[in-house]
């Protein structure tokens, strides 16, 4: 994901990628429908 907004002509050194699946659960992780929603990565530009 980072490397494509990169490509598309966003500044490298405003974005930030962080994977929080594990430390900052969204979902219930004892639904198996639900814990997908966990494994994430959130990319913020700044």
């Amino acid at each position: 994901m980072r490397r494509y907004l990169v490509q598309q002509g966003i500044d490298s050194a405003r974005l930030v990628a962080r994977g929080y699946g594990g430390t900052r659960p969204v979902a219930d992780n004892r639904d198996p429908q639900q814990r997908a929603r966990n494994r994430r990565v959130e990319v913020v530009v700044q």
